[in-house]
């Protein structure tokens, strides 16, 4: 809000302005509305992000948005003001972020992901700093703090660890252990494949196999924005064609029973498919159970030993779901799926965010099928 931009980064803004320079500045401060004017003429406007689309007239020297990782903020803001870089007073406009670690978001994705081999976006640059690095904080102050606060909020906001996330929902997940190399399903393994359609997201389809101990390997992936039932009905079907005789089922997501209009014709998602070639059974979408199910599935049992597929093989201390390097874009969505923040006087946190969830809910739908 306002009051709390003007209470914190404005004040010390004001503060750190050379006073002799203050003194020649046109300062405006009301409801909604903080502006400086620098002797030079260049304005300096505080404004709160709720309000973004009031952005669209401005020409733009710089920008920054602070606390960038908080809910509410997201990346249509950040793309707005980076279009709105063109002040011909600057060759080179900046927009600048900060805040603390907001796990495997939007922020993560365009300044830090590159580090682990995803795409690198031009011009982006990113830096972590720890409480430590700043010079001006009393050593004792840093000492109350690691002796206060939990291990999970000091790799958050002590380190600025971004694998930490608040709110994250399948906290068992761990790279080093439930991440394996790919390797060719055996022939007389079972594989069943989950779907969610999308329209207005992704569709995304899992393949998921089980060895005959137990243990389950979600290892490909089928994730495509934008493209008609067919298509995508056509790209699954050829993503199976080697292991056709394996597949058991496939589910979809039960939202797909809903009519849904294809030119004069209307239609279920579930039939399209159906007319597509591709059988689908309707899925479970309750999501307590689902959680609960991956959860159980991803839990390490220090008696159960890795099966001879992984790299752990023999040694004890193995969960029994795992991830495909194949699989990239499911790791994101496990590392950054999170419950919503609880309201005020509210303990427990029951509704996940919707977004970046759609291979997670093909998990999902397969894990409460119990193949």
């Amino acid at each position: 809000e306002y009051s709390e931009l003007e209470d914190t980064t404005w004040k010390t803004l004001l503060a750190i302005i050379p006073e002799p320079i203050l003194d020649l500045c046109h300062v405006t401060k009301g409801p909604g509305r903080l502006k400086i004017v620098l002797p030079n003429g260049v304005e300096i406007l505080g404004r709160n992000l709720k309000s973004h689309q009031k952005f669209g007239s401005f020409n733009l020297i710089g920008a920054w948005i602070d606390e960038c990782n908080e809910d509410g903020v997201d990346e249509s803001f950040y793309l707005q003001l980076q279009g709105r870089m063109r002040d011909l007073r600057a060759s080179d406009g900046v927009v600048l972020l900060t805040g603390n670690p907001g796990g495997r978001n939007w922020v993560w994705e365009r300044f830090f992901a590159w580090q682990e081999g995803r795409k690198r976006y031009e011009d982006h640059e990113g830096f972590q700093a720890g409480t430590e690095e700043n010079e001006h904080l009393d050593k004792s102050y840093l000492q109350r703090m690691r002796d206060t606060y939990p291990q999970e909020w000091l790799d958050r906001y002590f380190s600025g660890d971004f694998g930490v996330l608040e709110g994250q929902i399948l906290t068992e997940f761990d790279p080093d252990i439930h991440i394996v190399q790919g390797f060719s399903i055996p022939d007389y393994w079972p594989i069943y494949r989950g779907l969610d359609p999308g329209i207005n997201h992704p569709t995304a389809c899992l393949w998921w196999a089980s060895d005959p101990h137990g243990f389950h390997i979600i290892y490909k992936e089928y994730v495509k924005r934008g493209s008609p039932v067919h298509e995508n009905a056509r790209a699954i079907r050829e993503a199976s064609k080697e292991e056709e005789e394996q597949i058991l089922w496939t589910v979809i997501d039960p939202a797909a029973e809903q009519r849904v209009s294809t030119g004069a014709v209307v239609q279920t998602t579930l039939q399209q498919y159906l007319e597509a070639g591709l059988h689908c059974y309707l899925g479970d979408h309750d999501l307590k159970s689902s959680i609960l199910r991956l959860k159980q599935l991803l839990t390490p049992d220090p008696e159960r030993l890795f099966p001879p597929w992984h790299h752990l093989s023999g040694q004890p201390g193995s969960p029994l779901l795992f991830l495909s390097t194949a699989c990239p874009y499911t790791k994101w969505e496990i590392e950054g799926w999170r419950f919503k923040d609880v309201k005020p006087g509210q303990m427990d946190r029951e509704k996940a965010h919707a977004e970046n969830d759609d291979c997670i809910a093909c998990a999902r739908y397969i894990a409460l099928r119990s193949p």
